[in-house]
């Protein structure tokens, strides 16, 4: 073998053996892998747990850094010839500052092909100057954020702002003070409680009746000229141009069929039962939105034929039966979700859009040969079915149960086939070239409108499962660091951005109703006044999802941002400019809420809906406000939402409202808070002389909507008690509930002021029938808690401690006494635990633990979900 060479042996040499392991992998001769930059050690020592004793990769890094130097060196040999025969007098030192000066280029040049390679890829703003700086933060605290607004905790921090607010004025009883005590808002939750607990036990109990030794014995339907009047009236007043999934002339077959004594399936007779409860719910008359007196038995039909639907959904729910199933599914769900519970809806949906992915409406393959009529029925089938679960998942916080990318309906290749091949629109096929031109043609025409704008509808939902993804998902916060989640906000803002610039102008804010003026349908003829209003009603909606999602992830940020201020200076974003930026955004979402609202139109369907998105916006600057009573904006904030409020106790009177609780509970807190905000404001802001604002009017308004609330309740317990008496004769021969309904058994006498425990899932009993009419507390204790039979089912119990995690009570934070940790728009933490110690008032020991046992608060559109 010839001997080997001196350059080869000093190559030997400088590669002298330096261990590329650490021990412990070393031991186990297993590869050691790389070197996690944040935790500084190799994955098998992370995934052991053990100490990583590998501290070489720092001068390996230097090696290769060195080598890469030594490289660009060799690639310019002609360029140092020529340095040093330009200069043949210059010294060693200076040519090597010329080779130096070289390199330092090179290096300027690389980092500005790599700059531009990332901003090509990035998709947030590059304004922000970081494409080019490593990523060196940690990662951020294993914490998990939610949508709630209105909980336990934020509640006991309003009733302690109210208390160190109370101790600082000299004059704490005079009528400018806030109220101390919350006794109003405990009395409403109660109310709302015991409602829930009888249409909970209504639907459980009794929408299967069954004789014994008879057949099943359903409530028999409304005669046949109220059926054609309910379906006429739809049919004029909710169908034109509105995204319903069922026709007029379908139901009418359907009445006919079922009057003619012929057979229906259990999808058909499901959807003549929700048809009737829902108008029922909403009965359209000369004036469709005011109520009309004297007609109690409106709600006796919707409640009867609710416990059908009910019935006939526990049959449909095992086996689909194509579109009927799905139609009647989707109506079933938006009634349960506005009128009864926002977890049995999610339920129902999840039904709903299993069965409307079997039956392919999620594909174009299963639209061939279809008519346009019947194709554009099943798209608004899915176009429902989508928006609700992007609303129902930002909501419960939970997965998306619809796959985005599982479907070829709604996509732009599917628009420009649908353009051309149907021929759609109101422009030459021939001369449609692009996707805008496109869906310009839809929005051309009233009778394609909505799916023109089921594109842009289609678009905001992607965002919403990104914002899922990347902020609320169960492990959105795991293996990212603190830098790749303001990534996540940028991006998701950036899409919000443009989806607002991409909407053409019949679809923006300020040129919709111009626009719409001038649409014609097919024969030339305008719009009716009620197809303007379904469609602009339609186009705020969308605008409200997009106010919405920009409040709820400005709002995530700003919790996201405060709960890890430790890592702010290790961030490559000016993030206290970020947090500023979160803040405004969230503000002035909130604002246009506002704004917009007495420009929507009463449609039941979107109503539901577009008052929990305004909710949130509500809740968020009564927050703000309270918290910041001096800073500028919040003159506007008051003035803002005092304008607003008026318009919605006018708009109470209506039907549709004035028969729901969750409206009537909603306005009841935002009164409420309004108050406490407007006296916070008179005291501390020196805005206040020249505003002369007053709380009175709201303060007032009180005692009417509390009424209002207890009204519903009632109607609730007598439903009840009505299917008792059907169900079980003799069930209440001797009780004089109706005399005296807040005089109880000699059991509840004993106990009167002490809290009743309900179980949802036991036999109702007489006693509890006089508890939900009475005024006594009432507690609904968790599933896994309920009926043990040592225990006496009517006794007197007192609240128990917090149980929250038990209860599906979801607040954010863990620690008590860190207020900003879960809503930060900057709001500020307080020092002293929220449950005070020795002792709290008597009232907050009842609020908290009725928040704690309450089951109901998903279904009210001021805590979490719908």
């Amino acid at each position: 073998m010839a001997p080997e060479s001196p350059s080869e042996l000093s190559a030997f040499k400088f590669r002298k053996r330096v261990p590329k392991a650490c021990d412990h992998c070393r031991k186990r001769k297993i590869k050691c892998g790389a070197v996690n930059p944040i935790t500084g050690t190799c994955d098998n020592c992370t995934k052991f747990n053990t100490v990583c004793t590998f501290k070489h990769h720092d001068e390996i890094g230097r090696h290769r850094k060195y080598a890469e130097l030594k490289k660009l060196q060799s690639h310019e040999p002609k360029v140092r010839k020529v340095s040093e025969s330009s200069s043949p007098g210059a010294s060693a030192t200076d040519r090597k500052l010329e080779q130096l000066e070289y390199q330092i280029a090179r290096l300027h040049e690389l980092t500005a092909r790599q700059q531009y390679q990332a901003g090509v890829c990035s998709r947030h703003s590059p304004s922000l100057g970081v494409d080019t700086i490593p990523d060196m933060s940690p990662a951020p605290k294993q914490k998990r954020y939610f949508t709630s607004l209105l909980t336990k905790r934020r509640i006991a921090w309003l009733r302690n702002q109210a208390k160190a607010f109370s101790a600082n004025q000299e004059t704490p009883g005079d009528a400018g003070s806030p109220m101390l005590s919350f006794y109003p808002l405990t009395d409403a939750f109660m109310v709302a409680s015991k409602w829930y607990v009888a249409q909970v036990k209504k639907i459980i109990d009794f929408s299967n009746p069954f004789v014994p030794f008879n057949s099943s014995q359903l409530y028999p339907l409304p005669p046949q000229e109220h059926a054609n009047i309910a379906v006429k009236a739809i049919q004029e007043n909710l169908s034109p141009g509105s995204f319903n999934v069922v026709r007029g002339p379908e139901l009418q077959a359907l009445f006919d069929k079922h009057y003619a004594n012929q057979k229906l399936t259990y999808s058909e007779i499901l959807l003549l039962d929700i048809i009737l409860t829902v108008s029922n719910s909403y009965p359209l008359t000369d004036d469709p939105r005011r109520l009309k007196e004297g007609e109690s038995e409106h709600s006796t039909v919707e409640s009867h034929m609710l416990l059908n639907a009910i019935n006939q959904y526990h049959k449909v729910a095992l086996l689909s039966e194509g579109v009927r199933s799905v139609q009647a599914l989707l109506i079933l769900y938006q009634y349960v979700s506005c009128h009864i519970s926002g977890e049995a809806a999610y339920n129902i949906f999840n039904t709903t859009q299993r069965f409307a992915q079997d039956i392919g409406l999620n594909r174009k393959e299963s639209y061939k040969n279809l008519s346009l009529e019947e194709a554009s029925l099943r798209l608004k089938m899915w176009y429902c079915c989508v928006l609700a679960d992007s609303q129902l998942s930002l909501a419960f916080c939970r997965a998306p149960l619809i796959d985005l990318e599982d479907t070829s309906v709604l996509t732009e290749e599917f628009y420009m086939e649908l353009v051309k091949e149907r021929h759609l629109g109101n422009s030459d096929r021939t001369s449609i070239q692009t996707l805008d031109e496109a869906i310009q043609s839809l929005l051309g025409s009233s009778d394609t409108f909505q799916l023109g704008t089921a594109y842009y509808g289609m678009t905001l939902t992607r965002t919403f499962h990104k914002a899922y993804r990347r902020l609320l998902a169960a492990n959105s916060m795991t293996n990212v660091t603190f830098d790749q989640v303001i990534e996540g906000v940028l991006d998701i803002k950036s899409d919000l951005i443009r989806w607002e610039k991409s909407l053409p102008p019949i679809l923006a804010l300020g040129e919709y109703e111009e626009n719409l003026t001038r649409l014609r349908n097919a024969s030339g003829d305008p719009l009716s006044a009620k197809h303007f209003e379904i469609l602009s009603t339609t186009i705020l909606q969308l605008h409200y999802e997009h106010l919405y999602l920009n409040l709820i992830v400005s709002q995530i940020a700003c919790s996201f941002v405060f709960d890890n201020e430790d890592i702010l200076p290790k961030s490559r974003y000016n993030v206290a400019a970020l947090r500023r930026t979160f803040v405004n955004d969230a503000c002035d979402s909130a604002v246009q809420m506002m704004k917009l609202w007495p420009s929507i139109k009463v449609v039941p369907h979107m109503v539901h809906r577009l008052f929990y998105t305004f909710s949130t916006g509500a809740f968020v600057l009564l927050l703000t406000v309270i918290a910041f009573p001096n800073e500028d904006r919040v003159l506007e904030y008051i003035s803002t939402m005092c304008t607003t409020v008026e318009y919605l106790l006018e708009m109470g009177e209506y039907r549709v409202f004035k028969d729901n609780i969750k409206w009537n509970v909603t306005m009841f807190v935002f009164c409420f808070l309004l108050t406490l905000s407007i006296n916070y404001f008179n005291a501390c802001n020196p805005q206040a002389k020249d505003a002369n604002f007053s709380s009175a009017p709201f303060r007032n308004s009180l005692e009417a909507l509390m009424n209002r609330c207890k009204m519903n309740k009632d109607v609730a317990v007598n439903q009840l008690r009505e299917h008792l008496n059907i169900f079980a004769p003799g069930f209440d021969e001797n009780s004089e509930m109706h005399e005296n309904p807040d005089i109880s058994s000699g059991t509840c006498d004993a106990s009167k002021g002490l809290p009743r425990t309900l179980y949802l899932f036991s036999e109702v009993d007489e006693e509890d029938l006089r508890c939900l009419m009475s005024s006594l507390p009432v507690q609904i204790p968790c599933s896994n808690r309920f009926g043990p039979e040592t225990e006496a089912k009517g006794s007197a119990m007192q609240a128990s401690p917090s149980k929250g995690s038990q209860h599906g009570f979801r607040s954010g934070p863990s620690a008590d006494n860190d207020f900003a940790a879960a809503f930060s728009l900057g709001l500020p933490s307080s020092d002293e635990p929220q449950t005070l110690a020795g002792g709290p008032p008597s009232d907050q020991v009842d609020f908290e633990n009725m928040l704690d046992d309450m089951l109901f608060d998903r279904d009210f559109t001021f805590p979490t979900l719908m």
